[in-house]
């Protein structure tokens, strides 16, 4: 019968399969991601090398504050003026802007409402 051992503080440690197998299986996942991570890490070095500028990077892969800020105050704005509209109304600029519905398609569904 096979002996399984696993080293624990630089002895050697008798384990079953059971555990040999799964110490091994863990090890080789953890170096998989570790090797997967590698491929997908650049460095500052490596973009110099290349031409890229490190703040085109981060600017072009990040959206400003400013404009996530000015998005949200629009939107906001934009429901304000949808609350004064009627019921009516906002059925029709929900069904365009929202719903992407043909103005066709809204007026038949209002004209179906009415009768």
């Amino acid at each position: 019968m096979k002996e399984y051992t696993l080293i624990v503080k630089g002895k050697r440690i008798p384990v079953t399969y059971e555990v040999y197998k799964a110490y091994y299986q863990e090890y080789e996942h953890e170096r998989y991601l570790t090797n997967k991570a590698a491929k997908h890490e650049h460095s500052l070095e490596q973009f110099i090398e290349a031409g890229i500028s490190i703040e085109f990077i981060c600017l072009d892969s990040l959206t400003p504050v400013e404009d996530e800020v000015l998005k949200t105050e629009q939107f906001l704005y934009l429901y304000r003026c949808l609350d004064k509209l009627n019921a009516e109304e906002q059925q029709i600029i929900y069904g365009i802007f929202f719903e992407e519905k043909t103005e066709k398609q809204v007026a038949g569904f209002n004209l179906y409402k009415r009768l």
